[in-house]
């Protein structure tokens, strides 16, 4: 593997880390707190980007964690934003976060064998589903072997000099 490809997928790890504490973190404060549209929570645990809080309301809304109940104007924007609020304590919010590795893959990749996630790109090529590590290697591969019938493929003109 790769040095770029490990830290790529130490990056990666950490990341998933964090957005699995800070769904938790914000599904505690919707439920301490009340409705807050995703700007306010944002401003409200002292995060700086909107991106901190967005995806992760988006993945607990999935979870039937919290639910979007009506539209407020941003005083920052002036747009109608959702106002989100955690879902009634039930069955559903018993369980905790999941984790995104908990949901079942959808198929594995035909090369190495590697679980396929609904989020994940997948290729078909020669009737075979690869992932897109597998995807990059053999293309890199095609354009090192045969770097004429890659630029036939995808119309580009070359000259002999």
């Amino acid at each position: 593997m790769s040095i770029t490809t490990e830290t790529r997928r130490e990056s990666y790890d950490l990341i998933q880390s964090d957005a699995s504490t800070r769904r938790k973190v914000i599904l505690n404060y919707l439920r301490e707190k009340g409705p807050h549209t995703a700007e306010e929570i944002m401003f409200g645990m002292g995060f700086s980007e909107p991106n901190q809080v967005r995806p992760r309301l988006t993945e607990l809304k999935a979870l039937g964690l919290v639910k979007a109940t009506e539209k407020r104007r941003s005083r920052r924007t002036g747009k109608n934003t959702a106002v989100w609020e955690a879902a009634a304590m039930g069955r559903v919010n018993a369980i905790p976060c999941r984790d995104s590795q908990d949901i079942a893959p959808e198929c594995h990749c035909d090369i190495c064998r590697g679980e396929l996630y609904p989020t994940d790109t997948a290729y078909v090529w020669e009737g075979k589903t690869i992932c897109e590590k597998c995807y990059k290697e053999l293309i890199k591969n095609w354009v090192e072997a045969s770097p004429k019938q890659v630029a036939d493929a995808l119309m580009v003109e070359y000259e002999e000099v």
